[in-house]
């Protein structure tokens, strides 16, 4: 989580020891999670099979302390009026109480004079924020789209293994898509990418024109509905200045220049994947083949072809 960066990792690495970065909420505690003279950090959240675990190890003599750290009031229910009931839930259920600590001999970190001042009688440090610098670098690499709508789905589904092969073997991909919760679930896992949420056809207009997008995907698989499908996704990908990859089946096979003005591609998921990364690789490609079909898009609307 951003806090983690901004404060909490630079503090372990001032300590210079050997870090170990974990997600309590998708790991179970084992024996091996604390070798002996651990400082265990909860940051934020403390689950409480982890909790007990570290309260165990402390009892024993194995760890050389815990942490605990808070860039928020986590700790007295009474600040949390404004905040929305599902969010103050979340709070309850996972912050720690002070009773906790206080038992523990928990070291307590906050983020500001705020924190530093209520909870004095805890003796908490303060921690400023030394964000490294790689937190500020801009990324100049090839953003990878589909913006399909709801009534794609089972293209969503089916590009699944494909995005999670591509950004598995390139560092500098991103890759956007359009989706409800349940997308979200679908993708969350997968580095770099970005769910949005659904919008209207003006704020969509206004997003691809806007958007810095390289590659536009426009997979369509073989069932009834999609053989009455038109080729609404060339001019989606034109408008987002980018070069697309196309299902090579109707209406694309007959429509789409391969390799000229984009690019035709059989339904083979490790094709696909093999494919964008090639592009990727080959910005020059990319921008020749985006151009030719903004060229050809507006020899259409001016009636030209």
């Amino acid at each position: 989580m951003p806090t983690t960066d901004y404060f909490v990792l630079p503090k372990a690495e001032s300590l210079g020891v050997p870090i170990t970065l974990l997600d309590s909420s998708r790991a179970e505690p084992s024996p091996a999670a604390f070798p002996a003279g651990t400082l265990v950090i909860f940051v934020r959240y403390v689950d409480s099979p982890w909790a007990k675990a570290a309260s165990q190890a402390r009892a024993a003599g194995r760890l050389a302390g815990i942490a605990y750290f808070m860039d928020d009031d986590l700790l007295d229910s009474r600040s949390w009026g404004p905040v929305p009931v599902k969010y103050s839930r979340k709070i309850k259920k996972l912050a720690p109480t002070a009773g906790w600590l206080r038992k523990h001999r928990v070291s307590l970190w906050v983020a500001s004079r705020c924190l530093q001042e209520k909870y004095r009688e805890l003796a908490p440090e303060l921690i400023d924020p030394k964000p490294g610098e790689a937190l500020f670098s801009r990324c100049a690499g090839t953003a990878v789209f589909y913006h399909g709508t709801a009534s794609h789905l089972a293209e969503i589904q089916w590009l699944v293994p494909v995005i999670r092969e591509v950004q598995s073997s390139c560092d500098d991909t991103s890759f956007e898509i359009f989706g409800d919760l349940s997308v979200n679930r679908l993708y969350r896992d997968i580095p770099r990418v970005s769910v949005l949420h659904p919008m209207g056809w003006e704020n969509y207009r206004a997003h691809c024109a806007r958007a810095e997008l390289h590659i536009g995907l426009a997979p369509l698989l073989d069932n009834p509905f999609n053989a009455a499908r038109s080729t609404t996704k060339f001019f989606d990908v034109v408008r987002c200045g980018a070069a697309g990859i196309y299902s090579n089946r109707e209406p694309f096979r007959s429509f789409i220049r391969d390799r000229v003005d984009g690019f035709l591609a059989d339904n083979d998921p490790a094709l696909w994947a093999r494919r964008i990364i090639s592009l990727a690789k080959d910005p020059d490609l990319r921008r020749q083949v985006a151009l030719n079909a903004r060229q050809r898009a507006l020899s259409l609307s001016h009636g030209h072809e």
